[in-house]
């Protein structure tokens, strides 16, 4: 064989091979490059999960701290009624003399903060409401219930004030009164169950 020949074919031969590895070569780096991409994917994908679980831990939190602001509120109000109760039941108490005889009319202040107050539980319970959960509302229609109940003893005990008749109210407002501390504490367990369910 000439020699040309030789060296054309031993060319071909070498160019082949370094083809065939080449291509050896790429197919390897074409699988690693795939696993690569995988594990990529895989780890991508984990990452979101966490920070989707991230997220929805962060949104239930806030919720939570929402929920419990409503009822921490919700359970203010009630307070500050129970007190603007107590004061205008005291002075309501306090117009009588010793011989039980009406002395004097009954005080707009007192009357007023009263009204105010249970303004301000309307408000709340408005919000408790919106705020839910629906298991509450057996709940919130019985403290409402009471503190109108409350509201409209005094009404009429101060009514029976101004027309200078005496009556039974200076013992019987503390009937209501347990009854709206009672309804409030019942409101306070569900509320508390409520936050603490899951927790």
């Amino acid at each position: 064989m000439e020699e040309w020949k030789f060296t054309l074919l031993n060319g071909a031969i070498s160019t082949a091979g370094a083809v065939l590895v080449g291509l050896f070569a790429l197919y390897g780096m074409l699988r690693q490059s795939a696993k690569a991409y995988d594990s990529a994917s895989k780890q991508t994908m984990a990452l979101l999960q966490q920070v989707e679980k991230s997220a929805e831990a962060a949104r239930e939190q806030a919720k939570w701290q929402l929920r419990r602001d409503t009822f921490a509120e919700m359970l203010i109000a009630s307070e500050r009624y129970e007190d603007a109760v107590d004061r205008c039941g005291c002075f309501l108490a306090d117009q009588y003399d010793e011989r039980g005889e009406v002395i004097s009319n009954f005080g707009s202040d007192e009357a007023e903060a009263v009204a105010a107050a249970l303004d301000v539980i309307r408000a709340r319970v408005f919000i408790l409401r919106l705020e839910g959960p629906s298991d509450l509302d057996p709940q919130i229609k019985n403290f409402l219930k009471a503190a109108g109940k409350m509201y409209e003893t005094l009404r009429t005990w101060s009514s029976l004030l101004q027309q200078g008749r005496d009556s039974d109210y200076p013992d019987d407002w503390l009937i209501p009164q347990e009854d709206l501390i009672e309804a409030r504490e019942e409101l306070f367990q569900a509320m508390y169950l409520v936050l603490h369910e899951d927790r």
